[in-house]
């Protein structure tokens, strides 16, 4: 499976992404920005940030998982939903570890157990959990560190 890396101009298909695959793994997430936001939000990620995609072989054309990492940071990994299970989000993880060495922390929904549950068995650990009240979503969520390889 290649991991490749995204420009700017894949902005739209990441957004695309984005929301279908929250629709389909969060339907609880309230649904906060227009499409032309959320392309131009992930223009600025992309163009800030490494983003790393994967167009997987045999679900045809075009993206199928992406993530956004920064220093020290995993800020997006979300992988359509029908190609969940088949190794692009640990490929995807593997490469952003790759680009960010060291503790790689990030946040998750704290009723996203499916993703609790893939970082958990990529070795992350949970270091702190909130209410809410501070993301945007207003969802409780958990800080998570991937320790250092």
């Amino acid at each position: 499976m290649d991991v490749y890396r995204l420009s700017p101009d894949d902005a739209a298909e990441v957004a695309a992404l984005f929301a279908r695959s929250r629709a389909a793994g969060l339907p609880w997430l309230p649904v906060l920005h227009a499409p032309e936001e959320d392309v131009a939000y992930f223009a600025g990620q992309l163009r800030d940030h490494v983003g790393l995609g994967v167009a997987a072989d045999g679900v045809g054309p075009g993206l199928r998982g992406f993530a956004v990492v920064r220093p020290g940071w995993l800020d997006h990994l979300y992988v359509d939903a029908d190609c969940r299970g088949g190794g692009i989000g640990s490929a995807l993880l593997d490469s952003a570890r790759t680009a960010s060495p060291g503790e790689l922390h990030l946040w998750v929904f704290a009723r996203n157990t499916r993703a609790l549950a893939f970082y958990a068995r990529h070795g992350a650990v949970e270091v702190e959990r909130t209410d809410g009240r501070d993301n945007e979503e207003h969802e409780p969520d958990v800080r998570l560190v991937l320790p250092a390889r």
